[in-house]
């Protein structure tokens, strides 16, 4: 056999296995494409089926096709745009449609067409604004509508616009603060209201003031610290309250305070550790608890430790590797577990 029918038979075998791939059965006959028109193939992303008919395009008008992308069918016409104003067709980026007529804008007046970004509608009339005061326009951005009138600010008290970032309004007077305390206003920056007194501080220990990130409030009286114990205060950031008592930690262990960071409450006995084994500490950075026995490791197999970076536990013993393969061990890196037998590489 010469190279000539070699060529042929192996260009014949590519063909063959090319239409293999392609192929689409229409009504009895083998087609290309990935969805029939009748007896025909056709690939959905270039074409449509139009009465029967493949057309260019994926959507139809009529016996038509088109792209959507770039075209609109309006009563059976394809015309560029991406909606319909009766007859017309348009691009709604750039345009809307106004009592069955095209115009510029997003949004219609009436027959007229405007841009909400720059312009709104009042009373029929567009007026350079963002919304309607009456008949009037405005942006909100910088003025409000108090009482049918506009004001500058963007908020109303009473007839009065102002701004809520400066002023506050209390009994119908604009004044400057952030909330009121009867009929004055203070900043709740670095002031309270207590008992409608304001005083300096944000937080109120009966007619007092006070700052909470210096003191606290125990029992009416105002103290340094941010938690209380009783009458007392304390800072939970180096001391905790145990039974009524103010002891250096941030746990209890009955009447006894520690500090979790360094010790552990086992059965009502401070240890040095981080966790608990019965009654004795361990850190568990470097042991663990197999069977109420404190062991080097990480993880217990059956009553001894290891570590779980270096070894593992297959059936009760503990081998080198991180995985189990029967009563095997290895390594995921560098072998696989076909159907319990061990392989080299990373696929069985």
């Amino acid at each position: 056999m010469n190279y000539k029918v070699i060529l042929s038979q192996v260009f014949l075998l590519l063909l063959t296995k090319s239409q293999f791939y392609e192929a689409l059965l229409c009504n009895g006959f083998n087609v290309v494409g990935d969805t029939c028109c009748g007896s025909q193939g056709y690939y959905t992303s270039t074409s449509t089926c139009c009465l029967g008919v493949i057309k260019a395009g994926n959507a139809c008008c009529g016996s038509q096709g088109y792209y959507t992308s770039t075209s609109t069918c309006c009563n059976g016409v394809i015309l560029p745009g991406n909606a319909c104003c009766g007859s017309q067709a348009y691009y709604t980026s750039t345009s809307t449609c106004c009592l069955g007529v095209i115009k510029p804008g997003n949004a219609c007046c009436g027959s007229q067409g405007y841009s909400t970004s720059t312009s709104t509608c009042c009373n029929g009339v567009i007026l350079p604004g963002t919304a309607c005061c009456g008949s009037q326009a405005y942006y909100t951005s910088t003025s409000t509508c108090c009482l049918g009138v506009i004001k500058p600010g963007n908020a109303c008290c009473g007839s009065q616009g102002y701004y809520t970032s400066t002023s506050t309004c209390c009994n119908g007077v604009i004044l400057p603060g952030t909330a009121c305390c009867g009929s004055q206003a203070y900043y709740t920056s670095s002031s309270a209201c207590c008992l409608g007194v304001i005083k300096p501080g944000n937080a109120c220990c009966g007619s007092q003031g006070y700052s909470t990130s210096t003191s606290t409030c125990c029992n009416g009286v105002i103290l340094p610290g941010n938690a209380c114990c009783g009458s007392q205060a304390y800072y939970t950031s180096t001391s905790t309250c145990c039974n009524g008592v103010i002891l250096p930690g941030n746990a209890c262990c009955g009447t006894q305070a520690y500090y979790t960071s360094s010790s552990a409450c086992c059965l009502g006995v401070i240890r040095p550790g981080n966790a608990c084994c019965g009654t004795q500490g361990y850190y568990t950075s470097t042991s663990t608890c197999c069977n109420g026995v404190i062991l080097a490791g990480n993880a217990c197999c059956g009553s001894q430790a290891y570590y779980t970076s270096t070894s593992t536990c297959c059936n009760g013993v503990i081998l080198a590797g991180n995985a189990c393969c029967g009563s095997q061990a290895y390594y995921t890196s560098s072998q696989v577990c076909c159907n319990g037998i061990l392989k080299a590489g990373s696929v069985c």
